[in-house]
């Protein structure tokens, strides 16, 4: 019960008491409400008083919870653990710098926060670091040694703003009836990068992670020679798998090139293009033509420039400017009456050969996107059935049939296999061969280890872009152990950091 609970009709200026329905003055508060009961009603007033009392007393902390909470923040204090660690993990998984434990937002956030905290220093972060590096690498090798077969993956990059060169590698496997890709190394390159240095860094990584050779299965890259012949070094002949991604746009490069109708189309769009990127003023009018539509500032479109390394960004460019021309087209004659030299814009043929082209293109777009997955299945996409693809499926389907005779387990499993109806392409090939592992264990073994192989190299190539962004131009003297141990904890799942 509270003061007024025991008064009616409370005004701005009075109420009335109901115990004894004086009139008391409250003057906007309820000094006046609280002396009348404690004068003429005290042990109504004590009754309110005690639960006021005793709800004080429920926040009260108990001498031995003080300081057990002031140990908490001390040097080796739980508290202090646990909030430099959750530092660690944001510096590396957002690429932070270690001088960010010095700058004023980060501290006065903590200093609001956990007042106790005492923020690590610089060199206290990248000790941290180290020791992180150190306790996940672990972790991950006690995972890694109950997994039967590895696949790899592999890609050299070179990081312009210091000019060093590493060569990323990623390992594929099976765990918990999923697939799973790990980032195993960013290693230095620090030799000509012939296919027996590439080789030796394969099984220096493999031995650091304590992978026996026993369980190497593919190796995918892209086509370069000297990947090809490090993985026969490292596994031998028939175990290299070119990178499909790769292969895809190598073909649609050089048929535009090939083809000259879309060559001249895709260079006369690629100078349209550069003109307005080198132009401030005919973006702006590029973007002010939107705005004029009613088009709200954030869905602005703007003009993509083609970068021929990559992926897709021909297509990119052709579609940015199909979707804007009517407006680059006005733009262009505008200016041409007071500005010479300006890039010829396509005429309506043209236009309609780019949309043809850009519906042409859409599917390869499409194919080197889920070839790029690293959590799924993707050596099963490379050859899409198709008619052609069946009768010759069926035809070996057959010769195989023939020449099994005997009647062991594994021929067993054969005919058992190519007597089922074939899955559906849309299914999970783990999901498929999973409902089969009771009937058939043999073949249920042998799937898994061609399955885990990644039918491109795109993993290794987003630890290239990793790469890039933690040696960013304000950290290009980092050193090299410091990038590998930044990139493979920027890269490592949650489920195995430690």
């Amino acid at each position: 019960m509270n003061v007024k609970s025991n008064y009616t009709n409370i005004t701005n200026g009075t109420a009335k008491c109901k115990h004894c329905e004086r009139i008391i003055k409250t003057s906007g508060n309820s000094s006046n409400l609280s002396s009348h009961l404690r004068n003429k009603h005290s042990e109504i007033f004590a009754t309110c008083g005690q639960k006021k009392l005793s709800a004080t007393f429920d926040k009260v902390v108990t001498i031995s919870e003080s300081f057990k909470s002031a140990a908490a923040f001390k040097e080796n204090g739980h508290k202090t653990k646990e909030i430099s660690e959750a530092i660690i993990y944001m510096i590396c998984k957002d690429n932070m710098p270690v001088r960010c434990v010095e700058k004023e937002g980060l501290r006065g956030l903590l200093k609001k926060c956990v007042p106790h905290f005492k923020m690590p220093s610089r060199s206290t972060v990248t000790t941290m670091i180290e020791e992180k590096y150190i306790q996940c690498v672990g972790a991950v090798v006690k995972i890694l040694s109950s997994v039967q077969d590895f696949a790899f993956t592999c890609d050299a990059v070179t990081i312009p703003n210091s000019t060093r060169s590493f060569l990323t590698i990623t390992a594929h496997f099976i765990a918990n009836d999923s697939l799973n890709a790990i980032c195993l190394a960013a290693s230095r390159m620090d030799q000509s990068h012939t296919s027996d240095y590439v080789s030796f860094l394969l099984e220096e990584t493999c031995a650091e992670f304590q992978i026996d050779a026993i369980k190497w299965t593919t190796l995918t890259t892209d086509s370069a020679s000297n990947m090809k012949c490090a993985s026969k070094l490292f596994l031998g002949v028939n175990k290299h798998v070119p990178c499909f991604a790769h292969s895809i746009n190598l073909v649609v490069d050089a048929t535009i090139k090939e083809i000259s109708s879309f060559s001249t189309i895709v260079d006369k769009i690629k100078r349209v293009v550069m003109h307005f990127k080198h132009s401030p003023a005919m973006m702006d009018q590029l973007r002010k033509a939107q705005t004029n539509e009613g088009t709200p500032e954030g869905k602005i479109k703007t003009l993509i420039q083609n970068v021929d390394t990559r992926w897709n960004s021909c297509l990119d460019m052709m579609e940015s400017f199909s979707g804007l021309a009517n407006k680059v087209a006005l733009i262009l004659l505008q200016k041409s009456e007071r500005v010479k030299g300006l890039p010829e814009m396509l005429n309506v043929s043209e236009l309609t050969i780019c949309r043809d082209l850009c519906s042409l293109l859409q599917p390869f777009k499409k194919a080197t996107e889920q070839i790029s997955g690293e959590n799924y299945v993707t050596v099963s996409d490379v050859a899409k059935p198709d008619d052609v693809f069946d009768d010759f499926m069926s035809s070996h389907n057959s010769s195989i049939l023939k020449e099994v005779r005997s009647a062991s387990e594994e021929n067993k499993e054969l005919k058992l296999y190519f007597s089922l109806p074939q899955a559906a392409w849309e299914s999970n090939p783990l999901d498929v061969w999973k409902s089969h592992k009771a009937t058939m264990p043999g073949l249920y073994k042998v799937a898994l280890k061609h399955l885990i192989t990644p039918g491109s190299s795109v993993p290794s190539e987003r630890l290239a872009s990793a790469i890039k962004c933690v040696v960013c131009d304000a950290r290009s003297r980092m050193t090299d152990r410091h990038i590998k141990q930044r990139v493979f904890l920027k890269s490592l799942s949650p489920k195995y950091w430690v």
